[in-house]
């Protein structure tokens, strides 16, 4: 006599497959938003850029590494310099910035707190062009 698996067993396995082959296509298609790029990796290797919309990845494979605001920023800062004359002027200044669609890589890869190395480079051309 040939013993045969319940009928019950071989549902209940066929509902775990399809509940994990349903969870891996549901992984692999994520939103990128509006004025937004997406950094794809595989494993930890740089792959591609995403652009805004709906797109897909390789689930297990591939991962948003980060997302990239393609928007534009404004910086404000103050800084005092002294004048020839020996005055102390407080300059109030504005800097705006974006990160070009063509240059996501560089930004989220090559820069590692891109704020703070902006204020720092506008510091160091009005401290060289301010005392008049």
């Amino acid at each position: 006599m040939e013993q045969t698996a319940p009928a019950s067993a071989v549902v209940a396995l066929l509902i775990f497959l399809a509940v994990i082959l349903l969870a891996l296509v549901l992984t692999s298609f994520f939103t990128v938003r509006t004025a937004e790029a997406a950094v794809i990796a595989r494993f930890g290797k740089f792959l591609r850029v995403a652009e805004a919309g709906l797109s897909w990845k390789w689930p297990l494979i591939d991962a948003v590494a980060g997302r990239v605001s393609l928007r534009v920023n404004q910086i404000a800062l103050t800084m005092e310099t002294k004048t020839k004359d020996n005055v102390f002027v407080t300059i109030p200044i504005s800097v705006q910035n974006r990160v070009r669609p063509e240059s996501v890589y560089d930004a989220y890869y090559r820069l590692a707190n891109p704020e703070a190395q902006i204020k720092s480079y506008v510091e160091q051309v009005s401290w060289a062009t301010c005392p008049a």
